[in-house]
């Protein structure tokens, strides 16, 4: 199990944590539970001054990504210290820890720099973020950015498609991986 505290100067009361997202916030005593897709995913147990969070080492990504925008969210809140050194989700290429807050946007970054990398020269689909389809063809080139804590959107990509080389342009583009030749 892993697990963050944070640490406040002044009491906390648990319902202002509910109003940072009631979608995904299930409230029972003094502890939330973290929802994504109806499966509960971490606990923020609140007492007094303190909220400590707990989360699986074995979650998705995208899970993570929940957790740290919760974790992003109540930091926001009031002035907040967080240890967060139990929860070690990874490395950066030069070595340095990766958690669940610090290092977070790195890390991030580093994950799907090398996720894309590996999409190179194959077939993919371009959407806009309206989810249309722009066209689709095997990769070369690209550029992103990490935009908030786990958004990464492409400004810029490059296809071969069946018409020739297709640069597209936009700030908020969509790669995603197709079986389809």
């Amino acid at each position: 199990m892993l697990s963050a505290l944070i640490k406040y100067e002044k009491e906390i009361e648990p319902l202002s944590l509910l109003s940072l997202d009631k979608d995904n916030l299930k409230h029972h005593g003094n502890k939330i539970i973290i929802l994504y897709k109806n499966k509960e995913i971490s606990t923020l147990t609140i007492k007094h001054n303190e909220v400590f969070v707990s989360f699986s080492g074995n979650l998705s990504f995208d899970e993570f990504s929940i957790i740290n925008k919760v974790i992003n969210r109540i930091l926001s809140i009031n002035e907040a210290y967080i240890d967060d050194k139990n929860s070690l989700l990874g490395y950066l290429q030069d070595g340095t820890h990766a958690y669940i807050y610090t290092n977070w946007s790195s890390w991030v970054f580093f994950i799907n720099e090398a996720k894309f990398k590996t999409l190179e020269g194959n077939k993919v689909i371009v959407k806009n973020n309206q989810e249309q389809e722009l066209g689709s063809g095997l990769l070369i080139d690209y550029t992103f950015e990490v935009c908030s804590s786990s958004l990464i959107t492409f400004n810029r990509c490059t296809l071969i498609t069946t018409l020739g080389e297709r640069t597209f342009t936009g700030s908020q583009l969509t790669i995603v991986p197709t079986d389809r030749w």
